[in-house]
């Protein structure tokens, strides 16, 4: 739980921050009293989110728009975050894509492991320097409910989040003694244009990304896996009791019809 000891002239960092879970988040961090660097790749929507916040808030904010698959936005935020109290790092920045595998193309597919996998252990090696400078900090990292098996229709995108789950559990352990609390969130579907941008349909059950980041709000501080909301909860804990080769073929059958 944070407390407003840990917010005075500290900082937070959140990639993915002009919509979605990131915006939800920076939004809670501003009326918290975090002061804030944000990316994401919309410059417009990143300006916008700015104003917004400067009206609500009285804040610092620091905007740096780029793709986080590039190195020179990667410098950008290091540089930026280097020069302050950073405190809070929220790596909610990814994309996924629904199909079979040789259907997808594969520059595509590619940039889609340089930004969930290799932006964020680029991001957590560096920031991880900074964050060790505090007595307390916390890491945020994304994984996914389809990161705990196979997800045929979705099967690399899976496997990203699938590497970032077991990152991040290794990292709970090994920077404990840093005093670096890290946060691993593994939504369910939510109604984000996430996914759009992916190529699915979201029938049925979905979560809210305002439940997602109130979820984290609540658990920063803790290192654990968090299952946010009660939609993730019933989906996660559900599929966890199963067979891990059951599990990926409810996970293929949820995955052919969510293809638009």
């Amino acid at each position: 739980m944070i407390t407003m000891m840990d917010t005075e002239q500290s900082w937070a960092l959140i990639t993915g921050s002009s919509e979605g879970i990131g915006r939800c988040c920076a939004l809670n961090l501003a009326k918290k009293g975090f002061n804030l660097i944000l990316n994401a790749r919309s410059s417009e929507r990143l300006n916008e989110l700015k104003v917004f916040i400067e009206s609500h808030f009285k804040i610092n904010i620091i905007i740096i728009a780029g793709d986080i698959s590039f190195i020179e936005t990667r410098n950008n935020l290091v540089a930026q975050a280097s020069q302050r109290d950073l405190s809070t790092v929220i790596l909610s920045a990814g994309f996924g894509l629904v199909g079979k595998f040789d259907q997808l193309p594969i520059d595509l597919q590619l940039n889609m492991i340089d930004v969930n996998c290799r932006a964020v252990v680029d991001l957590t090696y560096r920031l991880g320097e900074v964050l060790k400078q505090r007595q307390k900090s916390n890491l945020v990292l994304f994984s996914s409910i389809v990161g705990f098996q196979g997800a045929p229709h979705s099967s690399l995108y899976a496997a990203t989040k699938n590497f970032i789950q077991s990152f991040g559990e290794g990292l709970q352990t090994e920077w404990k003694d840093k005093n670096i609390n890290i946060l691993i969130v593994a939504p369910g579907p939510i109604a984000t244009k996430f996914a759009e941008r992916a190529g699915m349909r979201m029938d049925g059950l979905v979560g809210t990304p305002e439940i997602v980041a109130d979820s984290i709000m609540n658990h920063l501080g803790q290192s654990i896996t968090l299952f946010p909301g009660f939609v993730s909860k019933f989906l996660g804990y559900s599929l966890l009791l199963l067979p891990r080769f059951v599990r990926t073929f409810i996970m293929g059958k949820v995955m052919r019809q969510a293809v638009i």
